[in-house]
């Protein structure tokens, strides 16, 4: 199941340029990526008194939650972000930063509740690349435990998993080349051409 998520993953991003090594290139510090949460998961956090704040700087409209792009790389493509996503009821809470999309292994990670280390908390899913990157973003058994042992006092974490976080849409753009650069490849270009020319009239 995981190795075919991965290998549909592979293919969607080969489609759009991202997988191609003359592709690769740092991702530009600009942009969003927006996350709309789903219905479902709304009614979880209404039921159960659970409150959703950005981090900042993180924004949130309603139901949608920005998260600026910082950088990352287009091959892999590994799509990092600032901000994040606190919940609260009561004296506890839970929070996720630092997202960072990995389309190679069709998830999303976060540092959850501060720590250093990057815990894989959603899987992609239902990827479009016909426009702007979207998926949907699932939840899986780490923020399901994560959840259900910080609010509720069953587990409840069986019903989490696999279920529809929100649906996430990102634009990253590949940082420019440089002027220089370009005019290094140019001339780079022109030395092979006349190379080229002096070995067919040799």
């Amino acid at each position: 199941m995981f190795e075919k998520k991965s290998l549909y993953v592979a293919a969607v991003l080969a489609a759009i340029g991202w997988g191609a090594p003359a592709m690769a290139a740092p991702i530009a510090a600009t942009g969003t990526t927006d996350v709309t949460v789903s219905g479902f998961f709304l009614s979880v956090l209404t039921d159960n008194g659970i409150s959703a704040s950005p981090i900042e700087p993180a924004t949130a409209s309603g139901a949608v939650f920005s998260f600026d792009i910082t950088g990352g790389e287009t091959d892999p493509l590994s799509i990092e972000h600032s901000g994040g996503v606190l919940f609260e009821k009561g004296s506890e809470n839970l929070s996720a930063t630092n997202f960072i999309i990995d389309g190679v292994l069709g998830t999303v990670s976060a540092n959850v509740n501060g720590g250093d280390d990057f815990l894989a908390i959603f899987d992609l899913n239902n990827i479009d690349a016909s426009g702007p990157l979207t998926a949907d973003l699932l939840i899986n058994a780490t923020l399901a435990g994560a959840i259900s042992a910080t609010f509720f006092d069953d587990d409840i974490s069986g019903t989490l998993v696999g279920q529809t976080f929100g649906s996430a849409s990102t634009a990253p753009s590949p940082v420019p080349i440089p002027a220089s650069g370009l005019l290094l490849l140019a001339g780079m270009g022109g030395l092979a051409a006349m190379r080229r020319r002096k070995a067919a009239s040799a």
